[in-house]
């Protein structure tokens, strides 16, 4: 099979590339080529490309807009030069599924695909639906969905429960981090592109975390507020002991993440569903700051899913003060072991075999193309 991947949040897409590579087919990726429009921070899917070795199709196209506001026209622009891009891309890889994971990069192509007769399977990550994962449902194949609860968003006979592919790396240990012994571990993280909220609020704090606590920071590399620069001159003015245990990254590389999730105490996050979804898969003690905007609070309800699973707790944005999320942290440390009680809760909500279960149904969906053609 030849299968096109595309849209949405990447890591999860990361897990079904490879499976569909050992299984001998053919794949490629279109997507964005950098994550923030007029920076050059290469973008994950492009990333994953390179270091896979798979082709790669740049497609530039505008959001769905929920309402009107001065920026429609130029995305509507955009999005008929997004389908322009989609077509060129369709005619020339000529893949038999469209595998696309929603998003605004998600949209043209499916519908391009629709249009050419090329079948789209959507895989829907969050507990709803995103506005364009709605609309490219109405022209899907087959829907994948990663949680029960956004089954009412889409049609059923059209719908399989699937779960949210779970990358292997952070089960994986081999590579490990150098830590000072005798000191518990405070990892965080805002993501690959790092959080400018997190990377503001915890130098606020590090001078008291570091009394107590080793801290692994990743800021990652937005280079419109210079976080990564700024934190290192935080590093440079610690005193030589204090520096020791504080471990400052851009990026969190695969062959790392699986070392740094099992030393780490707790993690101190943003709550994107493809983070919660490894947490949850981990048992990991974590504190969660959600977004304030997205869609629909959907962050929120992520942060609320590690809440209601008991090995975790949030703040809002609002709340989430420096006193407040130092008291916090030192706080669910104490409490560990009580949120630690409550990992074998967990294995209903994080189906492993994720991966397996979307690929049969690419496998379906490709048959009965097959099929249909024949009759």
């Amino acid at each position: 099979m030849k299968i096109l991947l595309t849209g949405g949040h990447f890591s999860p897409a990361y897990t079904i590339i490879k499976e569909l590579t050992k299984r001998g087919n053919s794949v490629a990726i279109a997507g964005r080529k950098y994550t923030f429009e007029g920076e050059n921070i290469e973008a994950f899917e492009y990333e994953v490309s390179r270091k896979e070795d798979i082709p790669f199709f740049e497609i530039k196209t505008g959001r769905l807009q929920r309402k009107f506001t001065k920026y429609t026209i130029f995305s509507i622009f955009k999005i008929i030069s997004g389908f322009y891009d989609s077509f060129k891309i369709l005619l020339k890889f000529k893949p038999d599924i469209v595998l696309t994971f929603g998003g605004y990069i998600g949209f043209p192509i499916a519908y391009a695909s629709f249009m050419l007769g090329i079948p789209v399977v959507l895989h829907e990550q969050t507990q709803k639906a995103g506005l364009s994962g709605k609309a490219i449902s109405w022209i899907a194949s087959r829907i994948c969905i990663s949680y029960e609860s956004s089954q009412k968003y889409f049609n059923q006979r059209k719908t399989t429960f699937t779960g949210n592919p779970i990358r292997d790396e952070i089960f994986k240990t081999n590579k490990k981090i150098p830590v000072e012994k005798g000191y518990k571990i405070v990892y965080i993280t805002g993501g690959s592109s790092g959080s400018h909220f997190l990377n503001q609020l915890i130098p606020k704090i590090l001078l008291k975390l570091l009394k107590d606590f080793t801290v692994i920071l990743q800021s990652g590399d937005n280079v419109s507020f210079n976080d990564y620069e700024e934190l290192e001159k935080v590093k440079r003015d610690l005193p030589l002991e204090l520096k020791r245990r504080y471990i400052l990254k851009k990026f969190v590389y695969p062959e790392e993440i699986g070392n740094i999730f099992e030393i780490s105490d707790i993690v101190v996050s943003r709550a994107g569903i493809n983070t919660v979804g490894e947490l949850l898969a981990l048992g990991k003690v974590s504190l969660l700051i959600p977004l304030p905007h997205g869609q629909k609070g959907e962050q929120l309800e992520n942060a609320n899913l590690i809440k209601d699973a008991g090995i975790g707790d949030f703040i809002e944005e609002k709340d989430a003060d420096p006193e407040t999320v130092y008291l916090k942290i030192k706080e669910m440390i104490e409490k560990r072991s009580e949120y630690e009680k409550n990992k074998s809760r967990l294995q209903s909500l994080i189906p492993k075999d994720a991966a397996v279960k979307i690929l049969n149904v690419i496998k379906e969906v490709y048959f009965e193309k097959i099929e249909q053609k024949k009759a």
